[in-house]
């Protein structure tokens, strides 16, 4: 008897934080999407860095001469570290929030 009490004791509890376990696992879903949608507007940014970089050295080195040429892969070299490291504050939040997130859903 004890047994089933016992067993009611638990499912009652395991219903009554269904819709919180739901809402919990609801929001590290969203907070996992916009993690992903900063990660691919990074990786994006930096493909298309490369493919202008690749561009402009393939077609610049007759035209505009060396100073561009040697310019040129240090300027699209800043410009990759500046992007990551203004998309590094966004990346880093939603890994804090999931976390966040992941602690309160085992507690």
């Amino acid at each position: 008897m004890e047994e089933q009490e016992l067993n009611f004791t638990l499912d009652s509890e395991s219903s009554n934080k269904t819709p919180i376990l739901n809402y919990y696992r609801s929001e590290i879903r969203f907070e996992t999407e916009v993690v992903n949608a900063r990660l691919n507007a990074l990786l994006s940014s930096q493909s298309f860095l490369v493919i202008a970089y690749a561009t402009a050295i393939c077609s610049s080195g007759s035209q505009w001469g060396k100073p561009v040429v040697l310019a040129l892969p240090a300027a699209m070299a800043l410009l990759g570290f500046a992007l990551a490291a203004s998309a590094a504050p966004g990346i880093h939040a939603g890994y804090v929030a999931v976390n966040r997130w992941e602690t309160r859903e085992h507690f």
